[in-house]
């Protein structure tokens, strides 16, 4: 198989291979990036059962979505063979770092707890691993555990009477007798050794083994046969006096409950494990905490005097050594914790909320309330924080090397502000930003807008922005954020987007004079270079450390976590300081329940403002569609692991599940309401559309075939065309139309290098309105329907969600007010009168139609519609908003952290 290509899978190496099943390494040759492909056992590969076994169950685990668990990304067939794409881990074998030596009790401790929560989440799927082992579990290069080999090979069964449940609920695994045992039998359940059914207490048996394997740096049944091994595990005990004696008591018991025989009185779910394994590691990293029931004080409720001392004594410290970095031997770290009023918390949603200097003194920092957003300004050495006049509605701000001046976006515009005194001074426009970075020589580097790299380059003092064009295969594709400058100012460290809006991101190197791009590591964010010798950036909610060499402008070592637990929803919320001061926004008890999985209540809204419950139960709704007549409303249910379809019926008020497969949403209605059309990624890879009855009846059926994201927008009056948004590499979207009565052949419509999406097409079939942003800001246009002639702009301020009346006479649109905060503050709903008459369409004046805290979504259909009658739109509430993070904590000399690493 060494040097085949199947597909666009170029195989490079083989991994493993085994009586189950064997494993390659591959390149994939579209995305770029490495992968392992696992085949069928060549005895079973031709057998039509098998293969649909493995088709069925790979789909099974395709819901699996979780950090700790290496992902499938996808089902292949090519020259006969078929086989699964899998996420290709870096790393050793918890088996092989076992060999190495006795693993460290904490690390131990941290390794369990991370395969407690993965498997957990496995369970709650109704998946089962059924083979828990060191061999299955990969420590990455910066420490974190992910479990392989997820049943694949072990669903296959030979009879159906050997099946531990029915069919789509739980993988299922042959039983492991001996004599027919394949591999180690170390960690095999008292119940399998029998050839009972299994449940996930088989897997928490096995955790115990290998808890055990950490713990006692040897196996717990390790008899030299096979047949040894199992007579052991059904009836011998582990030598519990193995363990040593620092292993605490409570982490005792947890082991002796996992490896009950008795699996009645064994330990039922893996989560508690993960909540045990959870407070003895807090309880050893910080001995002297006070209980969690017990309020810790904070600086508020300090009297004033108090908070003066404190704040003396460490700048004080901070202006004698941490600030003055000379003596190498000063390597002390301190930590404070800065309050913000209750009123103001941090504006993190959309945008970059922190910033220090380069020295460490001065922060700056964004809060949001109802209004919007604003920048305010706490030097380190006094004691309250400031406004900063003329940063209303800013957002992502940026230091001057020089530390005198800060860069920030507002309004569409990139601006400077001295923070002596002066006043707010425009740059250039800078339309949907990404972040930016201010070099030695006085240039700005930025990234904003939604078409091509949206990477530009400007003076400070102002002047026309230069787009710096990436010398990519798929320049046109890629999407850049977050760039930060490398030493000399050449060339700059950025985010790069490899997909779809919630794709993995890179960081990358990119040369600003020849536009040169590399990609350093992958899925990570908010790179920035220190010149103690590393990038830092973020990885989900915690910090790495990649080893950097600055004159090669490479890394120069494996990435390791640094710090854990930031606030980070969607920007990673932190800030570096030249001094090596870090500043960052606490996780935690700071962050409230909202969010994407928030229960939300649809409402009509009428023009003066009224709101009118619909009447449907609060649950995680998004993307409402109404059917023709009214008289039902579907919408996508989001879980913390699944999104589903669901219909109300508003006549009787109850509430059905239409889909119940794993991901599928963006439901829309067809004309006559007999069916909905929704995407799914049910079959494995990037979501595709199907249709289903709207009563549920019957089963879906696929309408598209593509490795691209696709998203259904409207469907035609005549039943025929079903406009939709397909997404490609680096986040663009181009529309498509699909022939519902012929063959179903996509046919390009809006296919260019702006994103084209939304396509909504008009009640009488002769138009359609979408979203682009050809322009480089988001804008409405509208063209005959199916041909594409005629354009014509409908908004001039920017504009999205373009929704038909029933009577085809008015256009709704969205707007946002306040740019960079909370997406559920200020949401604006226009609507234009649109003369179609003659084939020349008039637009009349935009007019505001309704405004508030309503819920947005950037998706391919609108998420709201419109009542039959025109009259009223259908909105979604949310029913509890985010509650921002009010804390900010700052490390002093955070960076000889690094440098101990």
């Amino acid at each position: 198989m060494i040097g085949r290509t199947l597909a666009h899978y170029e195989i490079t190496a083989e991994i493993g291979a085994g009586g189950m099943g064997i494993v390659y390494r591959a390149r994939d040759t579209r995305l770029g990036r490495d992968v392992a492909l696992k085949f069928l056992p060549e005895e079973v590969a031709g057998d039509p059962e098998r293969v649909a076994r493995f088709r069925r169950e790979a789909r099974i685990l395709a819901t699996l979505q979780h950090p700790g668990i290496a992902a499938i990304h996808g089902l292949e067939e090519a020259d006969g063979h078929v086989f699964c794409i899998l996420e290709f881990v870096r790393g050793e074998t918890l088996g092989r770092r076992l060999k190495k030596g006795t693993v460290p009790l904490p690390e131990a401790l941290r390794l369990l707890r991370e395969i407690a929560a993965a498997l957990a989440a496995a369970h709650e799927h109704g998946i089962l691993h059924r083979d828990v082992k060191p061999e299955n579990l990969m420590i990455e290069p910066e420490g974190r555990v992910k479990v392989l080999d997820f049943g694949l090979a072990k669903s296959f069964v030979a009879r159906e009477s050997d099946r531990t449940g029915p069919p789509g609920t739980t993988i299922t695994a042959p039983l492991t007798l001996p004599g027919t045992i394949q591999g180690t039998v170390n960690y095999m359940s008292p119940e399998q050794a029998r050839g009972e059914e299994v449940d996930r207490r088989t897997d928490v048996w096995s955790f115990g083994c290998v808890m055990y394997d950490l713990l006692a740096g040897r196996r717990a049944f390790d008899d030299p046969t096979p047949t040894d091994v199992i007579a052991a595990i059904l009836k011998d005990e582990p030598d519990w006096s193995q363990l040593p004696s620092e292993v605490p008591e409570r982490v005792r018991h947890l082991l002796q409950r996992c490896l009950r025989k008795d699996r009645a009185r064994r330990l039922h779910d893996l989560a508690d494990a993960q909540i045990e394994l959870d407070e003895v590691l807090e309880s050893q990293e910080h001995p002297d905490r006070e209980p969690a029931l017990k309020p810790r004080p904070r600086w508020g409720r300090l009297p004033l005097a108090a908070i003066g001392i404190v704040f003396l004594a460490l700048l004080g410290f901070a202006g004698r050594s941490i600030l003055r970095r000379s003596d190498p031997d000063e390597k002390q770290v301190y930590h404070l914790t800065l309050t913000l009023p209750e009123s103001t918390p941090l504006a993190v949603q959309d945008a970059g909320a922190l910033a220090i200097s380069p020295d460490g003194r001065k922060l700056v920092f964004v809060t949001a309330d109802e209004t919007g957003s604003a920048l305010y300004l706490r030097e380190l050495d006094k004691p309250n924080p400031r406004s900063l006049a003329g940063t209303e509605g800013g957002c992502q701000p940026f230091f001057a090397p020089d530390g005198a001046s800060i860069g920030f976006f507002a309004h569409g515009l990139l601006k400077r502000l001295p923070l002596d005194g002066g006043a707010a001074i425009p740059i250039c426009e800078a339309e949907g930003p990404r972040g930016g970075s201010w070099s030695e020589d006085g240039e700005i580097v930025f990234a904003a807008g939604d078409s091509g790299s949206g990477l530009f380059r400007v003076a400070a003092t102002g002047g026309v922005p230069r787009a710096i064009a990436l010398r990519t295969p798929d320049a046109q594709r890629e999407r850049i954020s977050w760039p930060s400058f490398l030493p000399g100012g050449e060339s700059i460290l950025a985010v790069v987007g490899t997909g779809f809006s919630y794709e993995p991101m890179n960081i990358a190197r990119i040369d600003l004079e020849e536009g040169r791009l590399k990609i350093l590591a992958e899925g990570d964010m908010a790179p920035v270079y220190h010149p103690s010798g590393f990038v830092v950036a973020t990885r989900g909610r915690s910090l790495i450390g990649l080893p950097f060499e600055p004159r090669k402008k490479s890394p120069v070592g494996d990435p390791f976590v640094a710090s854990e637990d930031l606030w980070a929803l969607v920007v990673p919320q932190y800030a570096l300081a030249r001094n090596g001061t870090l500043v960052y926004a606490l996780e935690g008890a700071n962050r409230g329940e909202g969010g994407e999985w928030t229960d939300r209540t649809p409402v009509w809204v009428d023009s003066q403002g009224k709101l009118t419950p619909l009447g449907a139960p609060a649950r995680a709704y998004t993307l409402p569609s109404l059917s023709p007549d009214g008289s039902f409303v579907a919408f996508s249910v989001l879980g913390e692991k699944t999104i589903e379809n669901w219909v109300y019926s508003v006549e009787r008020g109850t509430l059905s599940r239409l889909t119940r497969r794993g991901n599928e949403h963006l439901p829309i209605w067809t004309p006559d309401a007999r069916r909905i059309i929704f995407a799914s990624d049910v079959a494995g890879g990037a979501p595709n559309l199907y249709w289903m009855a709207a009563d549920g009846t019957g089963e879906a059926q696929r309408l598209t075939w593509s490795d691209y994201h696709q998203c259904p927008s409207s469907v035609s009056p005549d039943g025929r065309y079903l406009s939709y948004t397909e997404a490609r590499a680096g986040n663009a979207t181009d529309i498509y139309l699909l022939d519902l009565a012929g063959d179903l052949v996509p046919r390009p419509f809006a296919v260019s290098a702006s994103n084209d999406r939304q396509g909504m097409i008009s009640p009488d079939g002769g138009w359609i309105a979408y979203t682009s942003d050809r322009s480089g800001v988001e804008e409405i246009y509208l063209e005959r329907f199916p041909d594409g002639r005629g354009r014509t702009q409908i908004t001039t301020k920017g504009g999205w969600n373009p929704l038909w009346s029933r009577d085809g006479r008015r256009l709704f649109f969205w707007n946002r007010t306040a740019r960079g905060v909370n997406q559920s503050v200020g949401v604006e709903i226009w609507s234009v009168e649109i003369d179609l008459e003659n084939g020349n369409p008039r637009v009349g004046r935009p007019q505001l139609f309704a405004a508030g805290r309503f819920r947005e979504h950037f998706a391919a259909k609108p998420n709201f519609d419109v009542s039959p009658d025109g009259g009223s739109l259908l909105l979604l509430t949310e029913g509890v908003d985010y509650v921002m993070p009010r804390e900010i904590h700052v490390v002093l000399n955070w960076t000889a952290t690094l440098a101990d690493r």
